[in-house]
């Protein structure tokens, strides 16, 4: 086999470096200011609990301060609570400790000597800047330790968070400085043209023979049999005929016998109050007179009426006062509480963020509190109750929903020495109900 050489010019381009192609992040500044929400993940029970939780951090000469925030939901009722924290800032690592509570609406009092400490480590990811690590709580005498992990990503447009309303709320955001969060931006690089080489390269010639075109073998086809034909033959005259004499013939019974007769006889009875006599006489009945005693009844003992108590005065409700469709809601029982005084001190708050809730709550079918706001600062009234009464009955009529649906409340009693706290719930269709129920002295 013969070869022959020929030259032939090539042009290539000279693939750029990885690195050229790749996406280079590009931070306007390494600043943690801000609020960062998440959660906070532990085990609890062989079950996997996520709580909702926020930080906000701020700077003070040339230090990190700030506040958390968590939530959770307990029967229904949805807690919170606010802390300083201190933050320390090791590299990209933040150690962030609780300092104590601000102001909190838990059912039991958390204990001061409960601490947790986060590690949490400064992540970035295309245009999102996180902290991720663990959390972990100190043993006391009462409580054991805890921990979990903790997840927290940081938010451009921190006002509208929940930790920042509560802070404006409590005047605490005109000391804060924190920095403008940025967009972390994407950019990539252009690539550089490389210059073009030219290279000679020496290609043989090879004398490839022609390739035989396949014969095709002769394939032998075979005819496939139809299957025969079904052929329908007609009666004939006679088949015919036998048919015929077969739907004429007549199938005789014999006769069902007859059933034979039975002769009933029917005596009639003579009648009432009659007398039979020989010559066939009746005579009509003898009336008789029976003389009956009936003795006067006893004059009944009437009982002396009982003494009347007044009635408390009612208050109607109206579009002023309140409560204009109080009967057209149902009542929903929320507790029973056992009262001794003949006084109570009944106070209202807000359950959890003040979103702008109003009630009007009515005692015995009058208004005690008319179209009242519920915040965090206490409204209270003394209420007399009339040693006459054995309970009252009191009502939360919702006259609003706020921004948070449904209304939500806590009402605090006083009855002398003791307190109770009841948590409320109403809405546009039903109505908070609560007995108070006088407690016998044996």
């Amino acid at each position: 086999m013969h070869t022959y050489y020929y030259m032939k010019k090539i042009r290539i381009n000279f693939l750029l470096l990885l690195i050229g192609f790749l996406p280079i992040q590009i931070f306007a500044q390494q600043d943690i200011t801000g609020v960062w929400s998440g959660e906070l993940v532990f085990m609890d029970s062989a079950k996997e609990v996520h709580l909702p939780y926020e930080i906000l951090v701020s700077e003070s000469k040339g230090k990190y301060i700030g506040y958390s925030r968590i939530t959770f939901t307990v029967n229904e009722v949805k807690e919170y609570g606010l802390q300083d924290v201190a933050i320390k800032m090791k590299g990209n690592q933040a150690v962030i400790t609780d300092e104590g509570f601000i102001e909190h609406n838990f059912s039991i009092n958390p204990s001061d000597r409960v601490k947790k400490t986060m590690e949490l480590l400064l992540e970035t990811n295309d245009t999102v800047m996180a902290l991720k690590g663990s959390w972990s709580t100190n043993r006391t005498k009462r409580y054991i330790p805890m921990q979990g992990t903790a997840i927290l990503q940081r938010k451009i447009a921190y006002k509208n968070t929940a930790i920042y309303k509560r802070l404006d709320t409590l005047q605490k955001t005109a000391a804060l400085n924190i920095t403008t969060p940025i967009a972390i931006a994407r950019v990539e690089k252009k690539p550089v043209e490389a210059p073009v080489v030219e290279i000679e390269e020496v290609v043989p010639d090879i004398n490839i023979p022609a390739i035989e075109k396949p014969t095709i073998a002769a394939v032998e086809i075979k005819a496939i049999k139809k299957p025969p034909t079904l052929k329908v033959v007609p009666f004939t005259a006679k088949q015919k005929r036998q048919l015929q004499d077969v739907s004429k013939m007549v199938i005789k019974l014999p006769p069902l016998p007859k059933p034979t007769p039975v002769l009933v006889v029917v005596a009639k009875a003579p009648p009432i109050n009659t007398k039979i006599v020989q010559d066939d006489v009746i005579e009509k009945p003898v009336a008789v007179v029976v003389k009956q005693t009936v003795t006067p009844p006893k004059p009944a003992v009437i009982a002396a009426p009982k003494a009347i108590v007044p009635p408390v005065e009612i208050v109607a409700p109206s579009v002023t006062k309140g409560a204009v469709d109080v009967d057209k809601r149902t009542n929903k029982l929320e507790k029973a509480v056992y009262f001794q005084s003949d006084s109570l001190v009944l106070t209202l708050y807000d359950n959890g963020e003040v979103d702008g809730d109003t009630v009007t709550v009515i005692m015995n079918g009058n208004i005690i509190f008319s179209k009242q706001g519920l915040s965090t600062k206490a409204n209270s009234k003394t209420i007399q109750i009339p040693s006459s009464l054995d309970s009252v009955n009191l009502v939360m009529y919702a006259e609003s929903l706020g921004e948070i649906p449904p209304n939500t409340g806590l009402l605090v009693v006083l009855d002398g020495e003791k307190r109770y706290e009841i948590r409320f719930s109403a809405d546009l269709k039903s109505n908070a109900a609560i007995i108070f129920r006088r407690k016998k002295i044996e």
